[in-house]
């Protein structure tokens, strides 16, 4: 079970390897979930199986072991566990100052309880928590991106905060508005004026979430906002800016640059090792997850 830091990189993202945080001897062990509890202990569920899935073994095997497994709770013991916040029960008030908490399993379990209470009462006491917000507090816009999912969350996004968070300072906001701008299109007139202005921002981010955005619109309004994020391309938004292109003029999506195949094997055996890699790389089939 490995422990990487995530850290920004242009467009996208890097991954640093920190540690591997838990590992065994055991031959069976196979974790195959974790979840942070509301105090922040992390729970790691071992499947504790002999055979693996994907189906090389029939689910029906006599060696699978329908029995046996796991629970591993991990904490940082010089350290106290987080109190667990109040969700189930808690007024709406209680719960929108939850959307401020570090932990993010938190603000999810939280923005889910919202959208389970009255919406009318749920929106007043959103706008009027945005309204009393410290603009000082290094997190402000962060609390608002919070409050914008919450009315997103019933369906009924708040267009105002919306352009708000789409001038924000921040690529990583404007960049969150973007893909809510995308879903919300049918509320909001000036929609494709506001992507294209998306597709010319700074931040790579951004323009690609404007570009995926565009695909979603018509040919005639989406190809000029896909061709404007399109300008200045990087590792990360080429790919996508290929598929979009691919997209609007209704032809399939370029094939992977072809592999050179380092192999020993020759005649038919390689004609099929060289299908099977063809086969690997179509989209829909197993490189779509395995990459």
């Amino acid at each position: 079970t490995k422990q990487h830091q995530m850290l920004e990189s242009g467009t996208g993202y890097a991954a640093r390897f920190r540690q591997d945080l838990l590992t065994s001897s055991d031959r069976n062990f196979r974790p195959v979930d974790m979840e942070f509890a509301p105090d922040g202990s992390l729970y790691i569920i071992d499947w504790h199986n002999a055979l693996i899935g994907h189906m090389q073994h029939n689910a029906r095997d006599v060696n699978r072991d329908h029995a046996h497994g796991r629970v591993y709770r991990v904490t940082y013991p010089a350290r106290p566990l987080v109190k667990p916040a109040k969700v189930s029960g808690a007024s709406i008030s209680e719960l929108l100052g939850n959307l401020k908490l570090h932990e993010y399993r938190t603000r999810y379990r939280t923005r889910r309880e919202l959208r389970g209470r009255d919406a009318d009462q749920v929106l007043a006491a959103t706008a009027a928590w945005v309204g009393e917000l410290d603009a000082s507090d290094p997190g402000h816009e962060h609390h608002l991106l919070e409050a914008l999912w919450v009315t997103w969350g019933f369906d009924r996004a708040d267009e105002s905060l919306l352009r708000r968070l789409l001038s924000s300072d921040d690529h990583r906001v404007r960049a969150a508005a973007v893909e809510v701008l995308r879903f919300n299109g049918h509320r909001v007139a000036d929609q494709a004026s506001l992507l294209l202005k998306a597709a010319g921002d700074e931040h790579g981010r951004v323009r690609m979430g404007a570009m995926v955005a565009a695909t979603w619109l018509g040919k005639s309004v989406g190809l000029p906002i896909m061709e404007k994020a399109g300008e200045r391309q990087d590792e990360w938004l080429t790919p996508v800016y290929k598929a979009s292109r691919s997209f609007f003029s209704g032809q399939p999506v370029d094939a992977l640059p072809k592999i050179d195949l380092t192999t020993h094997l020759t005649g038919r055996d390689r004609e099929l090792f060289e299908k099977g890699a063809e086969v690997f790389s179509r989209d829909g089939h197993c490189a779509t997850c395995h990459q």
